[in-house]
């Protein structure tokens, strides 16, 4: 059997790299639905113990502590949360946040494409407070930051740590690899 520590590596080690490859391959879309994805797990995995479901302030929260700070990123987490509804929901860049007014819509920016050029285009078409420009890169290279530092936090932490593994004896599996010991 697996143990859960294996599982945590495993599917954290095939999540990151599923991004680099949709990134690589210029799967934009799939590379984004990934990277929410993931941001939805690991706000799953760093809720209190005692809370059973995972909720909108949780990814919040997470976004808040792990993804922003020491990014190159100027959105907020209710942007990223957001974007993360519209990508998963509808595969689009608009959510009802953002047809709302609660959070501003982001627009990708991708390959050797500076975010900085769209957003000064935005911001000359006087869009600026509607609308916020994200590198895809940047956005992926955040993640990949967020969750190392994430999980270091946790393995530091006694308590986290079993929470942690606790919850990571959930996940999914890959036991192909067992039949080829």
């Amino acid at each position: 059997m697996l143990s859960a520590e294996h599982a945590l590596t495993e599917n954290v080690t095939r999540h990151l790299g599923a991004i680099s490859l949709c990134l690589t391959n210029h799967y934009r879309m799939p590379a984004l639905a990934l990277i929410y994805c993931g941001v939805d797990i690991f706000a799953a995995l760093g809720r209190p113990q005692t809370q059973q479901h995972t909720t909108r302030r949780d990814f919040l929260r997470w976004c808040d502590r792990y993804l922003l700070p020491g990014s190159e990123l100027s959105c907020s987490a209710i942007d990223l949360y957001a974007a993360r509804c519209a990508v998963l929901h509808t595969y689009t860049s608009k959510s009802t946040m953002s047809r709302e007014g609660l959070a501003r819509e982001i627009v990708y920016a991708w390959g050797n494409k500076s975010g900085e050029e769209l957003q000064r285009v935005l911001d000359m078409a006087k869009l600026p407070s509607k609308y916020v420009v994200v590198h895809i890169d940047t956005l992926a290279s955040a993640f990949d930051k967020a969750v190392r530092a994430f999980i270091l936090e946790a393995l530091a932490d006694p308590e986290q740590e079993a929470a942690l593994y606790l919850r990571t004896k959930e996940f999914f599996k890959d036991t192909e690899r067992i039949f080829d010991l």
